[in-house]
């Protein structure tokens, strides 16, 4: 078979294959669902609606008709059927999704597929193809596992970011609150969002963070939820990533089985954020009523996720992928400063008024991950859980946000008697973008910015917080 990466002239006529589309010919990229390894030019297209002919049409047809019909006939997709048997009851479930998985797929080298024409973007970039009826279809899916791929994927690099932890632990609706506020920190450090609007939309709107309303569950057990992808902008430098976010349900996070199936998640990750809840130290509630559920030790999503990929794959059993450990609901700290008499600077914002320019602000996050780390060092539990992380994550440091700043209230459901939670006063998110930022910055995607007058801004927390007792211990 002759390589579409060095098409002849008549291949390029056949196929429409322009020399602006060669440049991109090279960019291998992983699928977000199976990841497997594809390019532009192997990419499969589904046809278009017009084209396929419905299963009662088909049965109406001539014999010399079907003939001609068949290869646009509605069927089974076998290779997405066995990707989603992975992942029961997670698949796709809309009307849209259902009707777009019946038809048939166009590739060029395959046998057995339809063949068509490229349809290409001002720059080049492979977005469509037409079909043999001159219908154009823009649903690109992958080739391997047939899963719609997101618009323009493979046009930009691409990263994958996976947020991991135990149920509850809170990372949902830090989801859900980091998207609805991307649009403004992005701003903040110099990006612009260009794409994926309505993919994040629709994940805070099935996620939906309100006064009065039921917080998010979390993950159903062994299910997969679907990833967001968020195409992104640096004002400056003017280049493009496509973000890949994935939601991993918090038992698989703890069951060293369970990684097996999602670890690939993690495994093919460049960062990964993990959200840590307090109650897993209970040292640190200072006395507070803790949650009806016993919080499970963090400590054994480190050993499952090295069961299932560092010890493998890393070399004397340390992962290279940057990971930001990030307290969640830090507003419930606010007793363990007040009875010891202590400020902090967990619960101020970032000011990024207070930078010259925009970037990864470098002062302020000195400030939190030494103050963070040194509080889960104050007790035992945090201790041996702050050096499990250092030995198998090198790129590793510590952060803590709340994507409320209220108290949820436990509520119980009349029919079942099921537990909910809702917060009875409006939402205010404290430091949430901060661990996501650490991850662009270590990802090269974004430079280290000072605060204006380094020298006050450095001196500053001389006497606040934990902060104010290392430098002391020095």
């Amino acid at each position: 078979m002759e390589s579409i990466f060095n098409p002849t002239e008549e291949m390029k006529r056949k196929f429409n294959i322009t020399d602006e589309m060669l440049k991109y010919a090279d960019n291998a990229c992983l699928c977000p669902y199976c990841f497997g390894v594809f390019k532009p030019f192997t990419v499969t297209f589904r046809i278009a609606p017009e084209s396929v002919c419905g299963a009662m049409r088909y049965e109406t047809l001539m014999s010399e008709e079907k003939a001609t019909a068949e290869p646009y006939r509605e069927r089974r997709d076998t290779q997405y059927e066995e990707f989603w048997k992975r992942f029961p009851g997670s698949e796709p479930s809309d009307e849209e999704s259902r009707a777009m998985v019946k038809r048939p797929v166009m590739h060029m080298l395959l046998p057995g597929h339809l063949r068509g024409q490229f349809v290409s973007d001002n720059e080049g970039f492979p977005i469509g193809m037409v079909d043999e009826k001159g219908n154009r279809s823009d649903a690109r899916v992958c080739p391997h596992c047939h899963n719609r791929l997101p618009l323009n994927f493979g046009k930009y690099p691409v990263k994958y970011i996976a947020l991991v932890g135990i149920t509850s632990s809170g990372k949902t609706v830090y989801l859900s609150q980091l998207f609805k506020n991307l649009y403004m920190n992005l701003n903040d450090i110099g990006y612009i969002q260009v794409d994926g609007i309505d993919e994040v939309e629709e994940f805070c709107r099935a996620n939906l963070i309100r006064k009065g309303k039921k917080l998010p569950a979390g993950n159903a057990p062994d299910k997969l939820t679907l990833p967001v992808a968020v195409t992104i902008q640096n004002k400056e430098t003017r280049e493009i990533h496509t973000l890949i976010f994935y939601d991993i349900a918090g038992e698989n996070c703890v069951n060293s089985e369970q990684m097996k199936k999602y670890g690939p998640f993690i495994v093919n990750s460049d960062g990964i954020i993990m959200i840590v809840d307090p109650s897993q130290f209970p040292e640190l509630l200072d006395g507070q009523e803790e949650s009806e559920e016993e919080a499970a030790y963090p400590g054994k999503v480190i050993q499952a996720m090295y069961r299932a990929f560092v010890a493998a794959k890393s070399i004397k059993g340390q992962s290279d992928v940057p990971m930001a450990v990030a307290l969640s609901k830090s507003d419930l700290l606010r007793p363990y400063f007040a009875n010891r008499n202590r400020n902090s600077n967990i619960f101020r914002n970032i000011n990024y008024k207070e930078y010259g320019r925009k970037g990864f602000p470098y002062n302020d996050y000195l400030n939190i991950t030494m103050e963070t780390r040194m509080l889960l060092e104050q007790e035992r539990s945090g201790k041996a859980f702050v050096d499990a992380v250092k030995n198998g994550f090198g790129k590793s440091d510590f952060f803590a946000f709340s994507a409320l700043n209220v108290k949820p209230v436990a509520k119980k459901e009349e029919e079942n008697g099921s537990v909910y939670y809702i917060i009875e006063e409006d939402p205010e998110v404290l430091r949430i973008e901060e661990p996501f930022n650490w991850i662009l910055y270590q990802l090269g995607m974004l430079e280290k910015v000072d605060k204006n007058k380094p020298e006050e801004a450095l001196d500053r927390p001389k006497g606040r917080g934990l902060f104010r007792l290392l430098k002391n211990s020095k």
